[in-house]
């Protein structure tokens, strides 16, 4: 690309990041074009775009990650034991 073309390009993308615009790229099946298309449109007009993301955040939105605690509650363990006897098996003097 000529140095000209790809300066106009960098400002014109600069210029839509300080506007909170970014470019996104995505590769899907060809059927899907269309639908892609609509969901960017609802998102972009101002008279549908709450109801837009609202909808979307509630089906696609993200999922609360547990804590550790709440992963070892749930994992399957089975039948370990996790009491370990104090005795040591072994005199101590101190």
């Amino acid at each position: 690309m000529l140095k000209a073309r790809q300066t106009a390009v960098d400002r014109y993308r600069a210029r839509k990041r300080t506007e909170g615009l970014a470019r996104v790229e995505l590769q899907v099946p060809s059927d899907d074009v269309a639908l892609l298309r609509r969901i960017a449109k609802a998102l972009a007009d101002p008279a549908t775009s709450a109801e837009s993301r609202r909808a979307l955040a509630e089906r696609f939105g993200e999922q609360a990650v547990p804590d550790a605690k709440e992963l070892l509650l749930h994992a399957p363990f089975g039948d370990l034991e996790f009491d370990r006897p104090r005795d040591f098996g072994r005199p101590i003097d101190l």
